[in-house]
């Protein structure tokens, strides 16, 4: 028998065989939260304890509180959370797709931005081309360092160098 609620929290974890962070996740609580009360810093407060009884309801509530009986309720076998960490999931994974449909868009308007400047610096140095030799303008402009074709000429030049 487990003689602390951190003791049988911890327990708990291992029987779930889930992390820690997990753990705390299915919760909604940060994983140093847990932290704290699994090394004995702290108690659980009541939401845990409540958080916990809901999420698993294979858990056995006395045993959780007192210590007293067994770990899990002897007519519901060790199963995974109920839907809320489910839910989690799927609202973690929505909020990554997000992100990176708004990140996408914005590469694609720092590309359409680099293409602009690349017009008007090739302008600028066609309209100066008076005094200037032609092979300094038109198609031997060189591109923004970070445009695609001098990343790959730069690629190839590398690995031509390599090999020889």
């Amino acid at each position: 028998m487990e003689n602390t609620i951190n003791q049988r929290l911890n327990s708990l974890i291992e029987a779930l065989k889930i992390s820690t962070k997990a753990f705390a996740e299915s919760l909604d609580k940060t994983p140093t939260a847990i932290y704290t009360v699994l090394n004995g810093r702290n108690k659980p407060g009541f939401d845990v304890l409540e958080g916990i009884l809901k999420i698993y309801p294979q858990v056995n509530s006395e045993w959780l509180l007192t210590g007293h009986g067994e770990m899990f309720k002897a007519s519901q076998p060790v199963q995974e959370p109920v839907n809320e960490s489910a839910d989690y999931l799927r609202e973690y994974l929505k909020r990554l797709e997000e992100n990176f449909a708004k990140l996408s868009d914005q590469l694609n308007v720092k590309d359409r931005q680099i293409e602009g400047l690349q017009r008007m610096l090739e302008k600028t140095l066609l309209g100066k081309s008076s005094g200037v030799h032609q092979s300094q303008t038109g198609s031997n402009v060189r591109k923004h360092p970070y445009s695609k074709d001098v990343r790959v000429s730069a690629v190839k030049e590398q690995s031509e160098q390599q090999a020889a």
